[in-house]
């Protein structure tokens, strides 16, 4: 009769690990059973069961039972924006033409935008994007430091040479019915010395424009101009984000989202967005035109929402598009970083806002 060792010479030598495997698989698996079974024979302590986890903490979030905004109307069009001619020459002489004196630094171009900074002023900057045609500059603020009182002109002469300026540097809009202001503010300063504020300086006068399409408002990033109006008149401050309207085609109510699917997708947007526990509220969806900077303006549905800080209530717009099928993104926007680093939970799991070391206002 062979033995063991006789009939184990037979293998191959790939065969005999693969045996050695099944044999050292097939011992430990008693061992294994035992352990499921929670035999305590065996010396092996039963599997502990995990609890299950608890359900996250949501936030709380309620909508205003005003219903759907009442101009919703039935007719919204999709407008492609035209591409801007930018080129290093024009933009050298808009240089020049808002500089007291000759330039005393150099252009250059940093990441498809081109950039003007002056060397002996380093308050003076000028940029434009090479892309998007977006322009601005910022005069000497020297005049502007500490103690000084700028005489401003009021709020309706500001914006008269607001529009003078614009036309004069060839700047107004082609489609002069669509710009129209909405805002008129300023930069104001105020010094504390030994714990005590001293008195409230103006220093700018800044008006806002904004765009109306079909006397529609348009929101977003994109068609502003901003004008800051200093000492005496003089232009010191311009932000322009600002492109022609070009082909238009109306869209089909297939095409458009109705306010409350609108008003459920900003829901779960939400349901992610804030922290939990905190406590939330969306006012009524309302349509207007929006112009995220690229190439489209679109309609979307706007939300007002209302969040507890440490200051009191913030208040903020956010959007989704109106569009199922838009052709660019419309956020839903961030929530201000402000809002979001003086959030207050309620609750269990309530976290104390930051210290002022850590407040950017």
């Amino acid at each position: 009769m062979k033995t063991i060792y006789d009939a184990w010479q037979h293998f191959r030598p790939r065969h005999r690990a693969t045996l050695l495997t099944m044999g050292v698989t097939l011992t430990c698996l008693p061992v294994a059973w035992v352990a499921l079974a929670g035999g305590e024979s065996a010396g092996v302590a039963p599997a502990a069961v995990a609890a299950p986890a608890p359900a996250p903490a949501k936030p709380n979030i309620t909508f205003d039972s005003a219903g759907p905004d009442t101009r919703i109307r039935a007719s919204w069009s999709l407008y492609r924006l035209e591409i801007p001619q930018v080129s290093r020459e024009a933009f050298g002489e808009f240089v020049k033409r808002n500089l007291p004196g000759e330039p005393t630094g150099e252009m250059s171009e940093l990441s498809q935008r081109l950039v003007y900074a002056d060397s002996k002023d380093r308050s003076v900057f000028f940029m434009q994007d090479q892309l998007t045609g977006n322009l601005m500059f910022q005069g000497s603020m020297i005049p502007y430091f500490g103690n000084t009182r700028p005489i401003l002109p009021g709020p309706d002469d500001a914006r008269k040479l607001a529009l003078e300026y614009l036309r004069t540097q060839e700047l107004f809009p082609v489609k002069e019915t669509q710009l129209k202001m909405v805002h008129s503010g300023g930069l104001r300063y105020n010094q504390v010395r030994e714990g005590k504020p001293g008195p409230i300086l103006n220093k700018l006068r800044i008006i806002h424009f904004g765009r109306l399409l079909g006397g529609v408002r348009v929101l977003g990033p994109g068609s502003k101009i901003t004008v800051s109006v200093g000492d005496g008149g003089a232009v010191v401050g311009l932000q322009r984000k600002w492109r022609e309207v070009g082909a238009s085609s109306v869209l089909a109510s297939t095409e458009l989202k109705s306010p409350e699917g609108a008003q459920r997708e900003f829901g779960e947007f939400l349901q992610s967005e804030l922290g939990p526990n905190v406590q939330a509220r969306v006012g009524p969806p309302q349509i207007f035109y929006h112009d995220g900077d690229g190439q489209y303006i679109q309609p979307a549905y706007y939300f007002k929402v209302t969040i507890p800080s440490v200051d009191g209530l913030v208040s903020y717009l956010s959007a989704v598009p109106a569009m199922k099928q838009p052709p660019e993104r419309v956020g839903p926007g961030q929530i201000p970083s402000g809002a979001i680093r003086n959030l207050v939970t309620v609750g269990p799991d309530t976290i104390p806002p930051p210290g002022p070391d850590a407040r950017q206002d």
